[in-house]
């Protein structure tokens, strides 16, 4: 680098410096060519402003969301309502009937309820005990008539064909088809006559009056088994009538005949008397198990199937209760009727008939909703005084309010965060106070007595920090001197935390020089 370029760069950084220098002398000390205030102490109300419209508190457009004939309108334009009148009606009477059988069904299934939980009464126990006692009587009777009937068909009928039937060496006497089957036919009425005896001998054992299963088990079990062997035997031996011929026999035909009418008349009697002590067991076992069921009191699977019953019947009653309900228009709120355009004997239709409503407006509560940007909302809190004028009686004249709701969300206009303020007048019965009316709100945020203040107008921003220029009491000069700063007054004055003190003297950029 050659000596010029050094001198040229040595000049440069020596004007720089000066002009510092000079920048430095002009900001810290300052000719006395200001307009003046003196810092002192003032009463301060820091306020937020915006415009709104006086709203109802409260309004509704009321209309069915059921189709029916509207019957009743009770309102019209301008009528005062409570809260809980019935305004408008459709037809219900289908419904009410509807309504009435589910209440009849729903006591049913709570009575039905009721019984599986608390389990049988004593007199409905007594009842089944009855019915079982009944039921074993009858069926020890049956088994008793089937050994007769049964003793009968072999004794008086089917021994006819054998010759010392009840004796140990029975022997048929008609022809069979082969020495085994012989053989075996006189072998089954041996076996016959030990199965009567042992059914026989059961029976005598068990009393007629008999309740309990553990005596009725073994007459029962002596019956099945004389009644499985009497049914083989003559079974058998109507396949061995069957074959006879005369041919074949030996026998003519008018014997033979007298054979199988015998046999078969064994048969039949011994199936009669089956059957009637099937029947009387089935009406026993069934009379049985009644009576511990009831005494056993309802199993887990009743008390839920009842109760699954209750359940269902009570949402019965509850969705025909809404029904009824929504065929009903009722105030919500003590307003006043806005629009009445219902009318009796018309056909409503949701979503067709949207037109046909009931419009109602809260009565004396009003409020007003203003949009309050994010750098302000932090200095309002609900509960905060405000004063609103409403352009119909003039600036002069204010209506106290307070601030009654801060929206938690951000309302977004035009790129811009800002808050929805709702507030309330405190004279809600004001009469002159309309929904419509344009309003202008001023809500008191935070006030300050004796604070020590001067004009906005002094305050010189640069960066983040606050400056005042002050006067130097021994010469006409103003040095700068950084404050804290609070709230600003509407009437153009901040407050001074630190920095200044009381009679100090301020530059006023906001007056003429």
């Amino acid at each position: 680098m050659n000596r010029k370029m050094w001198l040229k760069i040595a000049a440069g950084t020596g004007v720089f410096a000066l002009v510092v220098w000079g920048l430095i002398a002009i900001f810290s000390k300052h000719p006395q060519d200001y307009a003046m205030a003196t810092v002192s102490l003032r009463d301060l109300t820091e306020t937020v402003t915006g415009n709104g419209t006086v709203e109802p508190d409260q309004q509704v457009s009321l209309a069915f969301n059921m189709q029916g004939l509207v019957n009743y309108v009770s309102v019209n334009v301008g009528d005062t309502v409570k809260k809980g009148q019935v305004l408008a009606s459709l037809d219900a009477s289908s419904l009410s009937a509807q309504l009435d059988g589910a209440k009849a069904d729903l006591m049913s299934a709570q009575a039905n309820l009721a019984l599986a939980k608390k389990g049988a009464r004593p007199e409905e126990l007594a009842i089944y005990a009855q019915k079982y006692s009944d039921a074993s009587s009858a069926f020890i009777t049956a088994m008793k008539n089937a050994y007769l009937e049964n003793e009968d068909a072999v004794l008086n009928k089917a021994d006819m064909v054998f010759v010392n039937g009840p004796t140990a060496n029975p022997t048929i006497n008609i022809r069979t088809q082969s020495q085994a089957e012989q053989l075996s036919i006189n072998s089954e009425r041996i076996s016959i006559s030990d199965k009567l005896n042992t059914w026989k001998q059961a029976l005598s054992a068990v009393n007629s009056t008999a309740t309990s299963s553990d005596q009725i088990k073994p007459a029962m079990s002596a019956t099945d088994a004389g009644l499985s062997a009497v049914k083989s035997f003559t079974d058998h031996l109507g396949t061995i009538a069957g074959n006879l011929s005369v041919g074949n026999s030996g026998m003519s035909q008018s014997a033979i005949d007298t054979v199988v009418a015998a046999v078969n008349g064994a048969a039949q009697e011994s199936n009669n008397a089956a059957t009637a002590e099937q029947a009387a067991e089935a009406t026993w076992s069934n009379a049985r198990d009644s009576l511990a069921l009831e005494e056993a009191g309802s199993t887990p699977e009743a008390i839920q199937s009842a109760q699954a019953a209750e359940a269902k019947a009570q949402a019965n009653v509850e969705a025909l209760q809404s029904q009824l309900y929504h065929s009903y228009l009722i105030a919500p709120f003590d307003g006043i009727v806005t629009n009445a355009d219902l009318k009796v004997g018309q056909v409503f239709v949701p979503g067709i008939s949207s037109n046909e409503t009931i419009g109602l407006m809260s009565s004396g509560d009003f409020k007003v909703e203003i949009l309050v940007p994010e750098t302000d909302i932090g200095k309002i809190a609900v509960g905060d005084k405000a004063a609103i004028t409403l352009d119909a009686y003039g600036p002069s004249q204010d209506f106290p309010a307070a601030v009654s709701l801060i929206d938690p969300a951000e309302t977004v206009q035009n790129g811009v965060n800002s808050y929805k303020v709702t507030l309330r007048f405190d004279n809600a019965a004001d009469a002159r106070i309309k929904s419509g009316l344009s309003a202008n709100v001023s809500i008191t945020a935070k006030s300050v007595s004796s604070a020590i203040a001067v004009p906005a107008s002094s305050i010189i921003t640069k960066g983040s920090g606050k400056y005042v220029l002050v006067k130097d009491p021994k010469s006409a000069a103003f040095a700068e001197k950084k404050v804290t700063i609070g709230i600003e007054s509407a009437d153009g004055y901040v407050e001074i935390l630190s920095g200044l003190n009381t009679n100090d003297t301020v530059a006023d950029f906001g007056s003429a020089n």
